[in-house]
């Protein structure tokens, strides 16, 4: 059974109860004042009855005055039961007398009201008893009147009662159908798109929407559900076809190093007479083929464990002495490069992994060493700038080319200027990883000849405070990177 029709059978019966007790309540009212002003009358009858009579002691002694008006039904009862009068209306008919008015007639009960068959008729009867002037019982006086109207009146007030209600029943389960269907048509819409969308997988679809009501709260709350849906659609698209491409790269990468190990280590197993100075070209070359694929290696574990989803541990690290321990590392490598640093919050803290935030300021600055000239400057710097903590590394490199920052944070893109230098293309992507899991940015400005500044911003937590700032060389705030990756 559809929810329309439960809704319809649901307002129908509803709607049928209450005018059913309204009918009879109705019903019941009629009938109580129309029998209400019956037996007004008949005790206002009984009492002009009365007044009309001469009573003696023991005696009820009957004038004639009124009992002769047209349907007026009169009795007079003595008290040994015996009818001493009776109106011309009556003709033959004969008002039932009985204990109860013979009880009436001797005083021993009070003046009762019922209705009595008599002559094929239902008649309204009422009795009073009749007293002398001493207050003595001398009788009863019985007043009557027919019913037929009554019931004439009762009887066409059930037809109209009745007409009127399955009218009503009617009208109102016609009524319920159409609201039901007008206030389900939203549901149906909803229904019907999400049937839609089953089929064609489009999410791009909506329903219509903008009620204030609880449907138009449904439909804005399905339309949120397919913005979201459609997003992560999307994002999983993305997501695939950047995993596709990871892996098409990653394998292309791979695969470079391991020829030339295979084709050096062939070479040298072919070749047993081979001049040492030869064989240990060919070995070296295989030595530096492998460290190259073991830092690949370990790059995609990075990139792994930060794509992965991983839950920052809820501990401050300390970004002044990374910054210094990662100064002196590249400090050891840079040759006749001079590297200065500059710590503005010697106490700025972030959460996170310590080893992942070192990884990223040490491919940064091995990225400064690669592409910066001898004699050239690279800088680093650690300051605070709102509630975040801004690391730069700057470098007067041969810079990039505005095509070459587009593409510099993108996995194993690398220009054709930086081809000539080691690498695979992963350094730049892996920093950027790192700074977004911290909650984090990383920005680059570059031109060409003119050197690359790169600049990270990781939120501090609340209420971090920094000391004052502590220069330990001079060099700007910034930071500096090179072509491409690493």
């Amino acid at each position: 059974m559809s929810l329309r029709v439960r809704l319809t059978l649901i307002s129908t019966v509803v709607l049928t109860v209450v005018i059913a007790i309204f009918g009879a309540g109705v019903y019941v009212l009629l009938e109580r004042n129309l029998r209400s002003r019956i037996d007004s009358g008949l005790v206002q009858r009984a009492a002009e009855v009365g007044r009309a009579m001469r009573l003696s002691p023991g005696r009820a002694h009957i004038n004639t005055f009124g009992f002769s008006k047209p349907n007026t039904y009169i009795q007079i009862v003595d008290t040994d039961g015996t009818i001493a009068a009776r109106s011309d209306a009556l003709g033959e008919v004969v008002l039932p007398v009985n204990d109860a008015v013979i009880e009436v007639a001797q005083g021993e009960r009070e003046p009762f009201t019922r209705d009595v068959e008599a002559g094929g008729v239902t008649l309204r009867v009422y009795a009073k008893p009749l007293v002398d002037q001493v207050g003595e019982p001398v009788g009863t006086v019985l007043v009557a009147a027919r019913l037929d109207d009554l019931e004439t009146t009762l009887k066409n007030a059930r037809g109209i009662i009745l007409l009127a209600g399955f009218a009503g029943i009617a009208l109102a389960a016609a009524l319920s159908w159409r609201s039901a269907r007008t206030a389900l048509r939203p549901v149906e819409e909803i229904a019907a798109t999400a049937q839609q969308i089953g089929m064609t997988g489009d999410l791009s679809r909506r329903v219509p929407a903008g009620g204030s009501d609880e449907l138009g709260k449904l439909a804005e709350a399905f339309n949120t559900m397919l913005v979201r849906l459609e997003g992560a659609h999307s994002a999983l698209s993305r997501s695939l076809e950047t995993q596709r491409r990871f892996a098409d790269d990653a394998s292309h990468e791979l695969r470079t190093p391991l020829t030339i190990m295979r084709g050096n280590l062939e070479l040298v197993a072919r070749n047993p007479a081979m001049p040492d100075a030869e064989r240990a070209a060919a070995l070296r070359d295989s030595i530096e083929e492998a460290e190259r694929m073991t830092g690949l290696v370990e790059d995609l574990l990075s990139l792994a464990r930060v794509d992965a989803g991983m839950t920052l541990p809820d501990e401050e690290v300390a970004l002044a002495p990374l910054v210094r321990t990662v100064a002196e590392e590249i400090t050891a490598i840079a040759g006749e490069r001079v590297v200065s640093v500059t710590i503005g919050s010697p106490d700025a803290k972030v959460r996170g992994f310590e080893s992942l935030l070192r990884r990223l300021l040490e491919n940064l600055a091995d990225n400064a060493v690669k592409y910066t000239a001898e004699r050239g400057t690279i800088s680093l710097s650690l300051v605070d700038e709102g509630d975040d903590a801004v690391i730069t590394v700057a470098d007067d490199g041969v810079g990039m080319t505005p095509d070459e920052v587009a593409h510099a944070f993108d996995r194993f893109w690398r220009s054709d200027r930086s081809r000539e230098r080691p690498g695979s293309g992963l350094g730049l992507a892996i920093a950027k990883t790192v700074a977004e899991a911290h909650g984090g940015t990383i920005e680059v400005a570059s031109e060409p000849d003119a050197g690359s500044t790169f600049t990270v911003r990781i939120p501090r937590p609340s209420g971090g405070e920094s000391a004052d700032p502590v220069t330990t060389s001079s060099a700007e705030a910034s930071v500096g990177a090179s072509i491409g990756g690493e």
